[in-house]
């Protein structure tokens, strides 16, 4: 059956610490396969850019999803064509936060 492909991801945005970019990360393994036909920024103020490293179940790169700065409009992008998930694969989703203009800690 055609179903969309949900990552179950349930993360708050850690403490940044001030004057400082951070490149928060996190893995998900595929388990189940199919097709991803866009995707979606979202991030708050100190959000920069967001995208997922692919890589291939051994390990090996492939092609990225959707790097784009998180302060352009936060809408479903379409992929010029679908891209393919595969079971085993992983997708480490990047968050890139700036915090360099605050002397403070943010979160």
């Amino acid at each position: 059956p055609n179903q969309p492909l949900t990552l179950r991801i349930n993360l708050l945005m850690p403490d940044i610490p001030a004057r400082t970019v951070a490149d928060n990360c996190i893995a998900c393994k595929v388990d189940q396969g199919g097709k991803v036909f866009g995707w979606r920024n979202h991030a708050h103020k100190l959000g920069r850019d967001i995208w997922s490293d692919h890589f291939d179940a051994y390990g090996s790169p492939k092609k990225p999803l959707g790097l784009l700065s998180s302060q352009y409009p936060q809408i479903i992008r379409k992929f010029p064509t679908p891209r393919m998930l595969q079971t085993g694969e992983v997708l480490q989703l990047h968050c890139v936060y700036d915090n360099t203009a605050n002397a403070f800690a943010s979160g």
